[in-house]
């Protein structure tokens, strides 16, 4: 079945989504920076879950894609997931405890972005230009769900 998405459908799409999550970042750093303990609890909440839903989606869809013509690429990708989860993990412990600072916080959210960067550079691009139509659209169905809960 022919698909009429555009070539950058991919990238486009995910991009989006670290944008998003990149203000979701700018809204917790704000309620970090304020001090308001209950706002950044909830707020962490919230985004900790959707950048774990997002990486799960690019581990299910698309790095098992780009580890075969990519290797070294998708074990790199791999490990600065693991890397995010881990940091994830402190925060979350700091958030739990009221002690997240505003610094901590901010290099947190460098990482994150770094990260992002990477990801559209390497996965994203080849994505576009390496997956059929129909693993697109699959690809994007397995992201829609971002949007909605943005």
């Amino acid at each position: 079945m022919p698909s009429d998405l555009p070539p950058s459908a991919i990238r486009d799409r995910l991009v989006a989504d670290h944008r998003s999550l990149e203000g979701m970042c700018a809204r917790l750093l704000e309620a970090v920076e304020a001090n308001e303990g209950p706002a950044v609890e909830a707020l962490w909440k919230e985004f900790s879950d959707r950048l774990t839903r997002h990486l799960e989606a690019e581990e299910l869809h698309l790095i098992p894609k780009i580890y075969r013509a990519k290797p070294r690429s998708a074990r790199a990708l791999v490990e600065e997931h693991r890397h995010i989860r881990s940091r994830l993990e402190e925060v979350r412990m700091d958030v739990e405890r009221g002690a997240v600072g505003a610094e901590a916080a901010r290099g947190f959210i460098a990482e994150l972005c770094a990260h992002a960067r990477h990801e559209e550079d390497v996965m994203y691009r080849w994505a576009d230009e390496n997956l059929p139509a129909g693993e697109t659209e699959t690809l994007l169905e397995a992201f829609a769900p971002q949007a909605r809960r943005a």
